[in-house]
Formats: C-alpha cells, structure tokens, sequence
C-alpha cells in the first residue's frame, strides 16, 4: 500500500503476533512517516492510566490484516500491546494523583494546515506511535494556546468514541474510497471533573491507523512562533515541503471500495491535485446521494487518499434538502464550492513547496461539480441496477435532487411524497392522485419510476428493484450525529452497572461507567448495521424481508422474487473461512454457499437459519 492512504501494517498469521511480529509490529517503532519526513511530528509524554482497559476491537479491521480474534491469547495480546502504546494521556487540570501509573510512554503530535488557516498547530489531541494514531491522549503541544476550556482539555467523551467507530466503520463499507476506520477503543477508567469538582463524562481513547489528511498539504500560518530555525513557523514550513515531496514520489493508493486501481497522481496525463480533488468528489457524490453528509468536507478531515477521517460533523440525513446544522458550517448539497476552495490551496501549496507541474492547476468549480454529479448519478444507478431502467431512474432522482435543494418548506413532505409512490400508493383514484401530484412533483418522480421499472418486462426483476429503492428511502432520523449520541449514552446508562453508578452521580454530564466489552461491541455492530443499509444483492431478483444483528453478525432473511425460494445471507468478521460471531469463530455449515462480503468479512449463504441465530 503506498503512503498517501492510512497507515496499515501487512497481514501476519497468529504465531507471528505472538511473537510481537506481524501486525503488533506496526504499534512500535518511530512514528508514520517520520524517516521522509522529519518535522511532522512533535514529541511529547503521556503517562499511562491506572485503570485503562481495551473495550472494542473492530474485528472486521484485525481479520484483515490475518489476526484471529477468535484465539483468547491473540486478542489479549492485542489489547496489552494497545495499552501499553496508548492508554496513556498528559496530565490534566482535572487529573489526580491516582489518576496515573509511574510509567510513560512518547506520542507524536503531528503538524498540519488548513484552507482557511487555523490558531492550532494540528493534532491538539492526538498522538501517533508507530503506523497508529489515537485521539483523546490528553492536550498535545499543538493545542490552541488561547482556545476554552472545551477545545482544549484534550479529552474524548465515551459515546463520541462510539460514534467514531460507527459511522467510520459505515463509510468504510460503502464509500468508494472508504474511510480510516476506529480500530479500538479503550476505556480511560476515568471521568472528566470540572472545575469544582463535578464529575463529567467518561474518557476514551479511539485509536485508528496512521494518515495523511489533505491539510498535511498545507502550511499553517496562525500557530506558534516565527523567525528562527528551531520557530513553530519554520518547522512548518520544512513539514509541508517534506510531506508533498514525498506524496510526489510514492503516489496515492490505488484500491477503493471496489479494487479498482486508478491513476496514482504521478503519470503523463493526471497531475495529483486532479487526482486527489476526483476522489474526493467521488466520496461528496456517493455521500449525497445515500443521505450521509461528512458534514463538511475540509482539507482536515479527508485522506490524500479520500478517505474520510474525523466524524464529529458526520450525520445521516432525512432527505434532500439544503441545509445546514451547525453555525457557519456546509449546507447539505454545497460539496462543490468547499471543495473549490481547498483545490485552490492546494494548488497555491503545491506550486510554493513542491515544484508543481502546469498539470496541477485549480479545478474549476464546474468540473468539481460535474465529478460529484456522475459519482452521484453511479450511486443512484447502482441501486436499481441491473434492472435495464436504472440510468433513467437515476437521471429522476437526480432532478429530485434538484428540486429538493430548492424547497423552502420546513418540513420533509417531498420525501414522504417519494416514498409514498414508491409504496405504491399511487393505485388510487385518478383526482386524488393528480391532486397529489400537483402538491409535490416528487410524488409524481416515483409514480414515474414504479412505471419505469414496470415497463423493464422481468416483472421480478422490477419487485427487487422497487425493494431496493425502498429501503434506500426508508426514514433516517436514526442516523443523525445527534441520534447516535443520545441511543449511546441512554444505552450505557440502562446497563446494570451503568445504572449503579449513574444513581451515584445524577449531575454527570454523560455515561460516567464504561460497559462489559461483549456489550459495546454488540452495540456497535447493531448500529453499523442499522445506517449501513445493505443494499447490494447478490442477484436481480433478490428482496431482503428482513434484517438482524445476532451475534453481531447481520442476518438477512431473502427471498427469490422470480422463484419464490427463500434463504439467509450471513456476514460477519471472520479469517480463514471462520466467521467470528459474539467473539468466537464457527465454521461455515456444511451445505452453505459462502460469497464476498468484503476484506475482513465472511458472507455465505444458507438454506436453513443460521444455528448460533437461533441458539441466540
């Protein structure tokens, strides 16, 4: 994999990990990109916690790369090796004498920029170690001097840390270019106290692998001193230089969701800020069309590689309209003119410190968006397809989206209007329903696409399609960052322990106990699922009737629309032909047809339920 993509170590077998080889590797060692490039990183001390302890594993991320979580000894040397790297923070105005060990490790905060500059030096919160990366290891020297009290106490909430692992783990599923995934999250074994006292939410630490971000690429004018070799500014000034010359050499990765390999930024015909700007608008494109905003799409929170990173901004969305939720932030359907604006710092940045070439120009604000356009309309198609009506359904929901940015209303009529043709209620009397379609042109959009897939002629083919498109419409309220916060934090709270501790402390501001690990991890999955929407068939004729997460595997009960037989698909973390479910491997049933599901996942296929389902 080159260095412009998350840091990933390569796959190792079990015995190499318990040897401290392999993958654990990738947790010692100099920090990413330290050797090429000497000034990103600034060092700092982190003391080690008391009483910290791993609570997730992304199962999906560590089978991949050929760990086996099912072995008790491989993931408890996971979790130690974690721990000893990370579970470590700077101390704190809120912090105690019991708070920490005697032990300290050295973290990494590394530098970056920004389109529109920044009063922080980069990570304020982060640390690197090795090809890793954790965030909420206690305020960095890269903090904002002069920043409150919430920008800067270096912290991260609990169910923030949830929310991270979810919706990164969603997008790395489905976004052409994926995301850099939460790899594990551990509990501090503390809580924020205020200034008097008080007890605050419970601490975290949500570790991911190492990254290039986009704002790596640009100089950061606003931190720090100037003036002298050893300066904040001068250094910054080496960091970005370094950084792009070595993106230069090594390129961009060239694997997306799909295994397709593009061009790496460094050929005859595509320059890398075209390269790096297309992706990114393959990511706004796919994004907008499946109702999941990134929030904005800042040089600070995209990979070189266009992934996305950083979620606090990220949410699931209702429907199409243009709005925004946060003061000053992106509306909804803005992507192009944000994304104008740092191509244009990048290439400023590219020509000032790294010999750009006549190849790396502006793009033009028209070319962004004709690139989210076709990347939106590839989304939309691939949801009816292979029904052969699946372009001009896209080319209808696209005008959808066009009327809908530009609705006024208040409340989400045209999408209920979509649904509710798409549900067939369009079968009524001719007045009412031409009334209707006077009332809100999308009702008339989805009676036009039921007649579109109607007119196909595989009547199957048009029921699977019409499902498809239903549950891609189906309400999303549950996936607002809001939403995801509160189901977390409420959860927590119902636990018995949870509970308990919760009665004791009736002013915290948030979960203020951690969960049993096997419980979070349930959630989770249940959670990833949930947003995740599956939606790729594994025929034309497929209708998924139902959905479950058992053992925080999804169990999908399907049905053959042309047949009328009916199965279960099964997908999970799982290596070597095991599939991990609540923790423990089991083999794929005899008889059972596995299938693609995804690198670091089992799919298969079975005629009969899933037993450890229904032992569930």
């Amino acid at each position: 994999m080159a260095d412009g993509e998350g840091a990933s170590p390569a796959p190792a077998t079990a015995d190499a990990v318990r040897d401290g080889l392999g993958v654990m590797a990738g947790l010692d060692g100099a920090p990413y990109l330290a050797g090429p490039c000497p000034n990103l990183y600034v060092p700092f001390t982190a003391h080690h916690f008391r009483r910290a302890s791993v609570i997730w594993l992304n199962e999906r991320y560590w089978c991949e790369r050929g760990l086996d979580l099912g072995d008790a000894a491989v993931a408890g040397d996971l979790a130690d090796r974690l721990l000893a790297r990370f579970g470590a923070s700077t101390f704190g105005d809120f912090d105690d004498g019991d708070t920490f060990l005697d032990t300290a490790v050295p973290l990494h905060a590394d530098r970056y920029g920004g389109t529109f500059g920044h009063s922080h030096g980069g990570s304020g919160r982060a640390g690197t170690a090795g090809l890793f990366n954790a965030k909420g290891v206690g305020a960095t020297p890269l903090r904002d001097p002069d920043a409150n009290w919430h920008h800067s106490h270096g912290c991260m909430w609990l169910e923030e840390a949830v929310r991270e692992a979810i919706f990164s783990e969603v997008c790395w599923r489905a976004f052409p270019w994926r995301s850099n995934p939460v790899v594990a999250i551990i509990d501090t074994g503390e809580n924020v106290r205020g200034a008097a006292g008080t007890v605050g939410a419970r601490r975290a630490i949500a570790v991911r692998p190492a990254a290039l971000r986009v704002s790596h690429l640009e100089r950061n004018v606003l931190f720090g001193t100037a003036g002298t070799a050893d300066s904040d500014q001068y250094r910054d000034f080496l960091r970005t230089g370094e950084v792009i010359g070595h993106v230069r050499r090594t390129g961009l990765s060239a694997s997306g969701r799909d295994g397709a390999v593009v061009k790496d930024g460094n050929d005859e015909d595509v320059g890398l800020l075209a390269t790096v700007m297309a992706r990114i608008c393959a990511q706004a494109g796919f994004g907008r069309a499946h109702r999941l905003f990134h929030g904005d799409y800042l040089s600070s929170n995209i990979c070189v590689s266009g992934a996305l990173i950083d979620f606090g901004a990220f949410r699931g969305v209702e429907d199409w309209r243009r709005r925004t939720w946060e003061e000053n932030a992106l509306p909804f359907g803005g992507e192009g003119r944000r994304l104008f604006q740092t191509g244009r710092s990048l290439a400023f940045h590219l020509r000032k410190h790294g010999g750009a070439t006549g190849r790396d120009r502006p793009v033009p604000l028209d070319t962004l968006e004709t690139l989210i356009d076709a990347a939106f309309g590839k989304a939309l198609a691939e949801i009816c397809d292979p029904h052969p009506a699946a372009s001009r359904i896209a080319a209808r929901l696209a005008d959808l989206f066009a009327h809908e940015q530009a609705r006024v209303t208040a409340g989400p009529a045209g999408w209920a209007a979509l649904r509710a043709a798409l549900d067939g209620e369009a079968i009524r009397p001719a007045a009412a329903s031409a009334a209707h379609d006077e009332a809100d042109p999308a009702y008339r959009i989805g009676t036009a696409i039921v007649a579109d897939l109607a007119a196909g002629g595989d009547r199957a083919a048009a029921v699977a399609a019409r499902a498809r498109l239903l549950r891609w419409a189906a309400p999303f309220d549950h996936a607002t960052r809001e939403a995801v916060l509160d189901a977390t934090a409420a959860a927590i709270a119902r636990w018995p322990g949870g509970r308990v501790r919760a009665a004791t402390h009736p002013d915290a501001a948030g979960p203020i106990a951690a969960p049993p690990a096997a419980w979070l991890a349930t959630h989770i999955a249940a959670w990833i699922h949930r947003i995740g929407r599956p939606s790729r068939p594994l025929s034309a004729h497929e209708v998924i009737e139902h959905e479950a997460t058992v053992a925080r595997c999804l169990v999908l009960a399907c049905r053959d629309v042309a047949t009328g037989a009916r199965y279960w698909r099964v997908e999970g973390s799982g290596t070597g032909g095991r599939l991990l479910a609540d923790g423990r491997p089991h083999p794929l049933p005899a008889g059972s047809r596995p299938y693609d599901a995804g690198s670091g996942l089992v799919g298969y296929v079975t005629d009969a339920p899933p037993l450890f389902a229904a032992a569930s």
